[in-house]
Parts: structure tokens; C-alpha cells; sequence
């Protein structure tokens, strides 16, 4: 048995979504705030038993309207309040979940509850985890008297002002809406119900314009959570609460017991309670153990006698305790599971160069915080799987309940305090630990699934595609009135594994790229346009909102920049492309020449882009003409190659033009005063004779100048000179670059949520857990 999907609506930025799970870890990346966080705290609130309850805030704010609307209709005269309300149109607006399970045949004994019919097909099914009204009536009730309170307040309030000639002072009482009543009241009138789904309703896919399926207004709710005895959740959070070792607990920690310096002794201790403990349920084994700790107490017990008889005769002395008094008593108690809780129950060994022989520690609130970190996660996983099969003395307790078939675990950034290689052990090992265990070997009968969201790069890069769930953020207006998100598997990215599947794989880890996490996309041919570009941008005034976002470089030769098209495309992250024209005459590589019928040889163009290889016809596009992506306004793909250069006027004052080909001399020909006085050996002198003699006005005998010296030189010595040039600042973007990046910066802020959109909600918690 394993979990086969999740689907979620109406939770927080998450209005209808798909995630697809692995059979064993799936990843949630994606750019900051687009709904990871949310979808992990969707799994824990509805799936884990005890979880903090929802707040107004986390239904979909889309429908806040629509719970106004109804609240107003509520507040019409009194003669609606003894009419039947419906549940149906508050039930339709509120979170749900819907968990889909894969069963084999000879699982079916365990979920007969799930069952939706005698003919089941068999494989998956569901359950619906739904937030509804526990009663519509009661609820109706209280919000009116609360309103009618108001209202009478209000209307005593202004006569009051009238009688006394002033003007009332607009006044807000709570609650000034049904939204604003169920920031105080949410968990007092909802509850969770599970039902029952059928698999033959179920949708190839999730989202505002397939939503869910429906449950009949007339169903009937299981009687219990069904979901305890088939999955047990564990959760680590991103707040894992370490400190520095001088940092103190506040005064409320120290009430609590918690003390950040001790948190791995604590989990020990912990870990020692739950299995080992030789006082719960005693086997022969333990007998030892309990044995030697009742010795050493009363080994000790004699020393505290001997140790306070003199104090305690010179009180006698005193007159107290008298004859009929009680008498005092020093005797101890030794504690195992106490003795772990210190700070320094946990301690590391410190290598010592020589031959001293006495080992040095150091307690764990003076390591890293990396490696604390480490050492914490992988412990709890350690813990979550052993008490999840009953490892030792929890398997031996009365309560114990048969082992749930499947074991979540979520993992919120695992990266926090960790350097990127334990970042990139962390996500190969993890899955590991959770199944290093003889009992779980044979991974059919339970079965673990890891769920990990992540912000790291070099988390994403150490798992396959398959196993990548990307969420992409939507602004207000593109499938609802709200900022949304929604989630692409992409695990059919490249169908069955090939040879592009391995190539992009390899080429995203080796360069550890930042596309998972990114606003755009830049993809270029080579290091000299990787290097400049990101200067180019923080350089260039009218690219500033370009330079505020998130923007992955990813440099690919051009020969191989089109396997990453089905990535982008699922991705659907907007991308300029820049690559070269790369003229060929006769199959050979050649200097761009107009009316010559060349041919490019670069795939990019061909292969991603689908052009005419005519280089004549390359050359006569418009700007327009080279953008692609369907109907999608937030996803487009435009393509940036080198074009025509005015230089000059000829005599009779028409445009003199010269045709670049390759990045390098294309930003030549567009600084020739810059190139006229870079210093530098090499490519760079080549460069700079080009244009002597031309007065900073190249024509078409530089340019050949320019192509013959980049096919001898060395480009990367021609862009660390240009880098290192004192007048770097003044260098123009050439033309086909600046048109990609205006359109990419014009197509980003499209995507991302204006700054308009950003709602702050203040909500009342008085009575929030009611």
C-alpha cells in the first residue's frame, strides 16, 4: 500500500492542486511563496491526529467573498431565522483533502472501510478529509445575536451623538463580517469529516478548471478517521530550534522545559523513554540493568546518610524534630531517562595530536550548527521509524495499535544550517535511514514515502526528475481573482528515460543551477555572455525591476540548448534564449553574408525553435516573430541572435550595416571606442587593431577583421580584460541582448504578484481555539 496522490482545495494560495507522490521521496521545489510550505501544512493539519486546528486565514482568499456574501444574506429581517438553512453552500467554499491510496488485492482487509462499492476494480482509493460546518443553525444563530448586539450598540451610539449635536465617529465592532466572525470562531463551529471516494470519478488531473470530484450534498460521513490505523505522519519543521550556545532560554521556554543547548541529549532521552526503558514492561534482559541502578542507589543512599547525620543531630539539638515529630530523611532517586535531559549527556570527542592519552569532549551546544542539525534530523528520522514498527519496549505496550502499512514523513528545508555537500548526503540518505531496518527490507508489506520541500538547488540536483514536484506561482486574474499556485509533475517531463533525460540531469547538477527556484530563465551559449550578463543587468538603469528578481543564467552550448525545451515548457517559467546565428556556406562555417542563401547550423534555432535555417530569413524577423508559447500569457520563450549593426552613412547618406556573429564582436562593433583602447595581449590586441585606422566608425572590413581574430584567439581572455577595464560601466548591451532582456523584464512582471496584490490581515485570537 502506498499513498498515490494528494489533492487540495481551498487551502491558503492552493485553490485546486495535484501532487503526484513517489513511491519513495518526492521534492517540492519552487520560487519563494509558491505554496511548498502551505501543501506541508495542509498534509499535517489534515491528516495528523492533534494538529492545530484552521484559521479564517487559511481558506482561499477568493472565497472570503463568497462567506460575506452568505453573512450578509444572514443579516437580512428576522422572519429568514426560523427557516431550514443549507450547510452545502459553506461546506463547497471550505478546505479539503483527498487522499488516494494504492492498494494490492491482498490488502483490501485493511481499508474494507474505503471501499466504495461491491465492484471496486481494484488499485486506488480514496478518502475526502473535508472542513465543514458541524451546525449551520447554531452557527447562523450566534452570528446574528452577535450582529443584532451590534446593531443596537450602534443605533444607541448614534442617537446618543444626535442628542448631543455631534457627529459619530465611524466606529467598527466585531464582528463586522462572517470572515471576521470566524477569525474568533472557526474551530468552535468546523470540524473535520472524512468520506468516502470513488476512483472511477477521479480526474487525470487537478485544478480550478478540473476540480476535484463531488461529493452527493446527502452523504454520510465515516464514523471515525479512517487514515489513523492506514498512515502514521511525522513531521520536521524548518524551525528546528538551534542556538548558540551563550543564548539563554527566555523565562516561558524555561516554564515549558525547553532549552535549545540540550535538544539532542532531550531527543535521546526521548528515544530512551519510548523503547529502552528497563522499568516499562521489565523482560530477563532488563533485570540486569534495573539491578545495577538499585546497587548504585543504595551505594549512594548510604553515602547521603553518612554524609548529613551531623547536620541533621545539630537540628535535633535544636529541639527539632521532637518526639512526635516526623523525622527527616535524606535518600535519592537515580533516573536514567532524567540523566540523558542535560546539556552534556551528548558530547564530541576532540582528536588531540600526540600521545596523550586522556580523550577531550566537548558538550553539543559548542559544535555547529550544521552539524547539530545533521545530527538532530537524522536522529529523529531514526526515531520516527522505530517507533512507527514498534521497535523495543513500544511494541510491548498496551495501547500499541497494529502498524499502520504506510509511514509519512515530511521534511520542511532541509537545508537550514547545512553547507551544500551535507545538503546533497542529507537528500541521497535520508530515504535510507527511514528503511534501515531488517523489518522493512523486503518493502512490500510497509512501505515509507519522504516528502521534503526545498529552497536548495543542491537538494533538487541529487534526486531524479521524476521525483521533482515543481509549484508555480499565478498572480491575480490568471486562473482566479487571487494569487494561486499550481504544482507540474515532472516525472513525464522526457516519458521513459533517454538520452536527453541523462544529459539534462547531469548538465543541472554539474552547474548546481537555480532554475527550480527561479523568476526567469536566461539561457546562453557560452562563459563570456554568463559573465557580463549579470553586470550588463545591475549596470543598466532601465533594467532595474530585471535586476529586483530572481534571474538563473544557465550557459549551454548550442548544439545542446534545445534538450532543455520539454523542461522549460513544463517549468513554464518565461526564458530568453541567446545563442548565435552560426552562418554556414557550403557546410562550412562562414561570416554572416546577406543574400548569400546560408544556412545556420545551430539546432537552437532549428530544432527548439522550429525556423527556417535560411540565415536571409533568420535576419528579416521581427522581435514579435521570435517569441513562442502558445496561449499561456505568463509562460513565453523569445530567442535572441545576432542582427544587422548600423556603422555608418554611405555618400549618398543611406545606412552602412555590418552583420556580427558571434557575441564577442557584436559587442565590439556596438563599442568601438571601447575596443579601440582596451588593453591586453592576445584576442584583446587583435580586437583593438581591428579598428585602427576606422576612427571609431567600423565597417564591413572590421568586421571581417573581427571574425578572422575569434577564430585564432582565446575568448576568455578578451572578457577578463573587458571585465577588468576601468570604463567597464560604459559599455552599451549589444542590441539583440538589450531587445531579450526589456521583452524578459516586461514578461517577469507580468508573472510575479504586484505588490498591490499583498493582503495584510489582522484577525482577533481571543477565542481562535474555541
Amino acid at each position: 500500500m502506498h499513498i498515490k496522490s494528494v489533492d487540495i482545495q481551498n487551502f491558503r494560495k492552493l485553490a485546486s492542486i495535484r501532487i503526484d507522490f513517489s513511491r519513495t521521496t518526492t521534492l517540492l521545489v519552487g520560487a519563494n511563496n509558491s505554496g511548498k510550505t502551505s501543501a506541508l501544512v495542509a498534509m499535517k493539519t489534515f491528516l495528523i491526529d492533534g494538529a492545530p486546528g484552521f484559521n479564517i486565514t487559511d481558506v482561499t482568499l477568493s472565497n472570503w467573498s463568497v462567506l460575506n456574501e452568505i453573512g450578509a444574506a444572514w443579516d437580512t429581517p428576522d422572519e429568514h431565522e426560523g427557516e431550514a438553512l443549507e450547510s452545502s453552500a459553506l461546506n463547497s467554499i471550505m478546505p479539503i483533502l483527498d487522499l488516494w491510496l494504492g492498494v494490492r488485492d491482498d490488502e483490501v482487509h485493511r481499508v474494507g472501510a474505503l471501499l466504495p462499492s461491491l465492484s471496486w476494480p481494484g488499485d486506488l482509493l480514496g478518502v475526502r478529509v473535508a472542513l465543514v460546518v458541524k451546525d449551520v443553525t447554531e452557527l447562523y444563530r450566534e452570528y446574528r445575536t452577535e450582529r443584532r448586539r451590534n446593531l443596537d450598540v450602534t443605533e444607541a451610539a448614534a442617537s446618543k451623538n444626535k442628542e448631543d449635536d455631534r457627529a459619530a465617529r465611524p466606529v467598527e465592532l466585531w464582528p463586522s463580517s462572517l470572515t471576521d466572525f470566524l477569525a474568533r470562531r472557526m474551530n468552535k463551529h468546523f470540524e473535520l469529516r472524512y468520506y468516502v471516494l470513488d476512483s472511477a470519478e477521479r480526474g487525470d488531473t487537478v485544478s480550478l478548471a478540473h476540480p476535484p470530484q463531488q461529493i452527493p450534498e446527502r452523504s454520510i460521513s465515516l464514523t471515525e478517521n479512517p487514515i489513523r490505523s492506514l498512515v502514521q505522519i511525522d513531521l520536521i519543521t524548518a524551525q528546528r530550534g538551534f542556538s548558540d550556545p551563550a543564548t539563554k532560554s527566555s523565562p516561558a521556554e524555561a516554564l515549558a522545559g525547553r532549552n535549545d543547548s540540550g535538544r539532542l541529549s532531550r531527543q535521546l532521552s526521548g528515544y530512551y523513554k519510548t523503547h529502552l526503558d528497563p522499568n516499562a514492561m521489565p523482560d530477563v534482559k532488563d533485570l540486569e540493568a534495573i539491578s545495577v541502578i538499585s546497587e548504585a542507589q543504595h551505594q549512594f543512599d548510604q553515602r547521603l546518610h553518612t554524609a548529613f547525620s551531623e547536620a541533621l543531630a545539630e537540628m535535633e539539638g535544636l529541639g527539632y524534630p521532637g518526639v512526635s515529630d516526623p523525622k527527616i530523611r535524606v535518600s535519592s532517586k537515580l533516573n536514567a531517562e532524567q540523566s540523558l535531559a542535560h546539556q552534556s549527556a551528548v558530547s564530541f570527542r576532540i582528536d588531540v595530536d600526540g600521545d596523550e592519552v586522556e580523550e577531550l569532549h566537548l558538550p553539543e551546544a559548542h559544535n555547529g550548527l550544521g552539524y547539530q542539525n545533521l545530527i538532530s534530523m537524522v536522529f529523529q528520522l531514526m526515531s520516527f521509524r522505530d517507533k512507527w514498527i514498534r521497535i523495543g519496549k513500544e511494541g510491548l505496550r498496551e495501547h500499541a495499535r497494529d502498524i499502520e502499512p504506510i509511514h509519512l514523513v515530511l521534511v520542511e528545508e532541509p537545508e537550514a544550517h547545512l553547507h551544500v555537500q551535507v545538503q546533497q548526503v542529507f537528500a541521497r540518505k535520508a530515504y535510507e535511514v527511514l528503511r534501515n531496518r531488517p523489518e522493512l527490507k523486503d518493502g512490500e508489506t510497509l512501505s515509507t514515502q519522504l516528502v521534503m520541500s526545498t529552497h536548495s538547488s543542491h537538494v533538487s540536483h541529487e534526486l531524479p526528475f521524476a521525483k521533482l514536484r515543481y509549484f508555480r506561482r499565478l498572480p491575480a486574474g490568471a486562473e482566479c481573482k487571487v494569487p494561486t499556485s499550481n504544482v507540474i509533475s515532472l516525472s513525464t517531463v522526457f516519458g521513459t528515460e533517454d538520452e536527453t533525460d541523462r544529459f539534462v540531469s547531469r548538465y543541472l547538477r554539474a552547474h548546481h543551477s537555480d532554475l527550480f527556484f527561479a523568476d526567469a530563465v536566461i539561457i546562453v551559449e557560452g562563459n563570456a555572455e554568463r559573465m557580463l550578463l549579470p553586470n550588463f543587468i545591475h549596470e543598466t538603469d532601465s533594467l532595474s525591476d530585471l535586476n529586483s528578481t530572481f534571474v538563473t543564467i544557465l550557459e549551454i552550448n548550442g548544439s545542446h540548448s534545445h534538450r532543455l525545451k520539454n523542461l522549460i515548457q513544463a517549468l513554464q517559467i518565461p526564458t530568453l534564449v541567446i545563442t548565435d546565428l552560426d552562418p554556414t556556406t557550403d557546410g562550412k562555417r562562414h561570416a554572416v553574408e546577406p543574400g548569400s542563401r546560408q544556412l545556420t547550423s545551430n539546432p537552437t534555432l532549428t530544432k527548439w525553435a522550429a525556423f527556417n535555417p535560411s540565415v536571409d530569413s533568420l535576419l528579416s524577423l521581427e522581435g514579435s516573430d521570435k517569441v513562442q508559447g502558445g496561449t499561456d500569457p505568463l509562460f513565453k520563450v523569445r530567442f535572441a541572435y545576432q542582427n544587422k549593426i548600423e556603422v555608418s552613412k554611405d555618400y549618398a547618406g543611406g545606412p552602412v550595416y555590418v552583420y556580427p556573429t558571434t557575441f564577442e564582436d557584436a559587442l565590439a562593433l556596438e563599442n568601438p571606442e571601447f575596443f579601440a583602447d582596451l588593453k591586453g595581449s592576445g584576442l584583446t590586441a587583435s580586437f583593438r587593431e581591428a579598428f585602427e585606422g576606422t576612427e571609431s566608425k567600423p565597417g564591413i572590413e572590421t568586421a571581417k577583421k573581427l571574425f578572422d581574430a575569434l577564430g585564432k584567439g582565446v575568448k576568455s581572455e578578451l572578457i577578463l580584460d573587458v571585465l577588468a577595464a576601468d570604463n567597464f560601466s560604459d559599455l552599451q548591451i549589444p542590441s539583440y541582448i538589450y531587445e531579450g532582456l526589456l521583452w524578459l523584464q516586461e514578461s517577469v512582471s507580468k508573472r510575479l504578484d504586484p505588490l498591490s496584490q499583498v493582503v495584510s490581515l489582522t484577525v482577533g485570537s481571543d477565542e481562535t481555539n474555541a
